[in-house]
């Protein structure tokens, strides 16, 4: 349910779609996969509760990847990606009630030595509180 609701918020943002088309995908893209593009991953997912019991809300930690053939492009992706993200988001299968950003991760490289015109990637964590629908 989660993995929907954050896929239908990244492919629903123009921003995004401006840049990586349909390329979002979860866990991890296949070889070759046309750059650039973004990958989500869904490393926790448990249920929020209260000293009054069940809140009705979980909360799961979500890492995105925005992978472009430069370090530039890819910053403007991941720019892109957590501009998505602000605010709440109604989707099919739940109701994001919260995101947060939580810490970014640029990878020098992805298949070299850090060469400013090789693929590159950076990871950004956020906590997302929803609902289900």
């Amino acid at each position: 349910m989660i993995e929907s609701a954050v896929y239908e918020t990244l492919t629903s943002a123009a921003a995004i779609a401006a840049i990586v088309g349909s390329r979002v995908y979860l866990e991890q893209r296949l070889i070759g996969t046309t750059l650039p593009a973004v990958t989500f991953e869904v490393r926790s997912n448990a249920a929020v509760r209260m000293l009054s019991g069940a809140s009705g809300l979980f909360s799961a930690e979500v890492v995105v990847t925005s992978t472009a053939e430069t370090y530039a492009a890819a910053r403007s992706l991941a720019e892109a990606v957590r501009g998505a993200f602000e605010g709440s988001h109604v989707a099919t299968s739940a109701t994001l009630e919260a995101v947060r950003f939580d810490t970014e991760t640029p990878e020098d490289s992805t298949f070299g030595d850090g060469d400013e015109n090789e693929p590159t990637r950076i990871e950004q964590t956020y906590q997302v509180h929803y609902r289900s629908a």
